[in-house]
């Protein structure tokens, strides 16, 4: 798939931000992952998003993924504030934002003998126009449950499922309410809320996005690349019909013109989740252009 369009930094409309989003589980935490840095690396190069949410990224993709982009990208927040490296970095290109604030938490709700279940979020301030736009994002892995995981080795798939059910819910309100505290703290502004959510639009977790204002881009975007896809796959296979469990939600206020599920041969090899896409604008009033513009004159 060409990407043409996002090499140009603004919209058609004068007044609308443009901008790609990207969330991409890359399977960083397994034994073969040194195999797939490379297909890993090419398909993020492909998209080129100007926003970027990574899902289990360990050590060493930060160290042979994230740090082989950065003449692109730089991590908004890349280690938790008691040390351990950040699983869920939101990437940035640099030449388009500026990062306002950035953190990382663990999920209140999971499995504690993992590290990889993380929430992040950043507030960006847009450097392609003279509006002063702020935009939020948060970057999250919902919970799992395995009878591998210690305490549960004999717990059935019916018992599993409704824990789970319980900690995604919950992963979902932790999410909103770092929304609604960075608004809080920073002003209204446009919201991406994205990542592996280990769930469908049938779940419960997925109904309370969507109870809480919120618009998906593979359901509301006005043009479709290879959506309606399981976005789980054998590594180097195709993904079959069925129901993704990676999402991108945003606010009223962003409008989604393209979803797409990455499926060439570099995504199918890069991981066991195909990444996600979207191509997004941002109503900008000018109002805020008129402010911008005079405090820059001061």
């Amino acid at each position: 798939m060409k990407n043409e369009t996002k090499k140009t930094c603004l919209a058609f409309h004068p007044y609308r931000e443009k901008m790609r989003i990207m969330s991409f589980n890359t399977q960083g935490v397994t034994k073969d992952a040194d195999e797939r840095f490379p297909y890993i690396i090419e398909s993020i190069l492909l998209y080129l998003p100007d926003i970027l949410g990574i899902q289990e990224a360990g050590k060493k993709i930060h160290a042979n993924v994230i740090e082989k982009i950065n003449n692109y990208y730089a991590v908004a927040c890349d280690m938790h504030e008691n040390g351990p490296v950040n699983y869920t970095p939101i990437l940035y290109r640099m030449d388009k934002f500026n990062v306002v604030d950035a953190g990382v938490e663990w999920l209140d709700s999971r499995y504690t003998g993992t590290n990889t279940k993380s929430v992040s979020w950043a507030v960006f301030k847009c450097k392609c126009d003279n509006s002063g736009m702020q935009v939020g994002v948060v970057n999250m892995h919902g919970a799992v449950l395995s009878n591998k995981y210690i305490g549960y080795e004999e717990t059935t798939r019916e018992e599993r499922h409704e824990v789970c059910t319980v900690w995604r819910v919950d992963n979902v309100r932790q999410m909103l309410g770092i929304k609604d505290r960075l608004i809080d703290e920073f002003g209204d502004m446009p919201f991406i809320l994205m990542g592996d959510f280990n769930c469908g639009s049938d779940s419960e977790a997925y109904k309370a996005m969507i109870n809480a204002k919120l618009c998906e881009a593979e359901t509301t975007a006005s043009d479709l690349f290879s959506s309606g896809k399981q976005t789980i796959h054998e590594i180097g296979q195709l993904p079959i019909d069925g129901i993704s469990i990676d999402h991108i939600f945003g606010t009223s206020d962003i409008i989604f013109d393209l979803y797409g599920v990455g499926n060439t041969a570099h995504d199918l090899l890069s991981s066991d989740h195909c990444p996600i896409f979207t191509d997004v604008s941002i109503e900008i009033s000018q109002t805020s252009i008129k402010e911008s513009t005079t405090k820059e004159k001061i």
